[in-house]
Formats: structure tokens, sequence, C-alpha cells
């Protein structure tokens, strides 16, 4: 059972001001949904070129479990084989010290409640709104927020790590928060910008692209590149995940398809698949 979350804001024209990170972390660390409802992303950035270790496990547990990012200042890992409807805490310290916590997608037919908002335009069109949506959303615990885009103004990354990336920090390193690429995201290029900080479902194998699609309870949801509509490689995906929502047996709701921009899937020939009962 899908739920949205009701927030009466309207358009968002929002956002603030730099907020300091601590000295090992640019940003992050920001939780995300993966391809499949056992698996959550973790992303966050360091000052210096680094493996950092990622320590996680549920609270009953006695021992830590490991992953490690890439030596790099960016870093990116997904954990695997997580239970349904279950709270896992995690820290970047050995000991466990000072844990954050998620939550794992809840079990197909379970209640699953979801935020969407977007077009903060950080930080053109405000200083102080978004800090207030974010505080509001994350009274009402979502399982997943879904930011529909134009987070910043001009697309950069120094742009997002000043103005937007601190403040959604406190609700995205414990609530998986998940984005589509406006065209003010495309500003100065979605690749090594836009594609940093956010977690995007794929394949161990595949590259980074703009576009993705996760599974959580028994809800589909795609998230796509209005900014490269005429990609067949994407209207492509689109289909087989349209299709592969149609015909699952456990997919008990139409796919929810996140558009960044005022486009109609109509005008890029695609059909949703119908609402099972």
């Amino acid at each position: 059972m899908l739920r949205a979350v009701s927030l009466s804001f309207g358009l968002l024209l929002l956002l603030g001001a730099a907020t300091a990170s601590a000295t090992s972390f640019t940003y992050g660390p920001i939780v995300g949904r993966g391809e499949t409802g056992d698996k959550v992303i973790v992303k966050w950035g360091t000052s210096s070129s680094s493996a950092t270790t990622l320590y996680y496990k549920a609270p009953a547990d006695p021992t830590w479990q490991t992953a490690s990012g890439a030596s790099s200042t960016d870093h990116e890992v997904t954990l695997t084989g997580l239970a349904a409807s279950a709270t896992y805490q995690y820290s970047f310290d050995a000991s466990g010290a000072s844990p954050t916590s998620f939550a794992t997608c809840p079990a197909p037919g379970a209640p699953l409640d979801v935020v969407f908002y977007g077009d903060s335009r950080a930080p053109f069109l405000g200083t102080s709104q978004h800090p207030m949506v974010i505080a509001a959303v994350a009274t009402a615990h979502p399982d997943l927020v879904l930011n529909s885009g134009d987070l910043t103004y001009g697309g950069s990354f120094s742009e997002m790590q000043s103005s937007f990336l601190p403040q959604i920090v406190p609700l995205a390193s414990s609530t998986p928060y998940m984005a589509a690429p406006g065209n003010h995201d495309d500003g100065a290029g979605l690749v090594g910008n836009f594609s940093r900080p956010f977690p995007t479902p794929r394949g161990a194998s595949e590259a980074w692209r703009a576009y993705y699609a996760f599974v959580c309870g028994n809800s589909m949801f795609i998230s796509l590149n209005s900014n490269d509509v005429g990609n067949a490689t994407q209207l492509q995906f689109i289909k087989d995940k349209l299709a592969a929502a149609a015909a699952s047996l456990s997919l008990m709701n139409c796919s929810w398809v996140a558009l960044p921009t005022s486009l109609e899937l109509s005008e890029m020939n695609i059909e949703l698949p119908q609402t099972k009962a």
C-alpha cells in the first residue's frame, strides 16, 4: 500500500546558507534505496582521497559488518542482503561510536510512506524555507523522500556543497533520499556535479547514468532524465521497467514515474501499465 505523506508547501521557493561540515567529510552521508528492497546505498565525501570504511549492523547483532568505499574523495557503497522492515545502524568509527540508523523497505503489502517535493533552486530563491521543509519532512518519518529536481540554481557541485547538501544531511543520513535531475541541475553538466552526491541504483558493473529505477515494498519507482528525452537507451529502459512492473505478481502498485519537469510521458510515446487490483 503506497501512501503519500501530505505536506502543504505547494511549489517550493527555497534554500539557504552554507553550513559547516565535519573536517573529514565534505558532504553526506546520504542514504538511498538500492535496486531492490534488500539493498541500501550510502554515499559520502571526504577531504582527502582514502578508502573510508563504513560499519553497519542490526541493533541486536553483536558484531559490525564492514563496507569500504573506493580510494577517492567520493565514496559509494551498496549494502546487500538486508532484511525487510528492519532498522540498521551504521558508523564510520570501528568502535561503532555515534551510530546513525536507517530503515529498510517495508515488506510487500505493508504501508509505504513517501514524501515528494522539489524545485528548491538553492541559493537563488531563498535562505530559510528549505530547512523548514526538511524539518517538517523529518517529523513525518517517511520511508522514502523523492526530490523532483532543480536542487540548485546553477547545478554545480560547489553550489550543492555550500547551499543544498548541508541542509538535507540531517534527514538524508537516515531517511533514503532519491533525486531526479531537473534542467537547472544540468546547468554545469550532470557528470561530476549532480552525479557525485546522490544515490542512483544500478547494477554493480554499470556506469553512472542520470535515470534509474528501484523497487520498494510492492511499488516500483522510476526517475527520468528529462534533459535528454530523445535518448533511445533511456526510452528502452523505461519501457522495459514498466513492462516488468506490469508483469510482476508482487508489484501491486502501478509504477510511479518521477518527471523533474512538466514533460509528459505522452511526449515520449510511453504508456503507463494498468494498476493491478
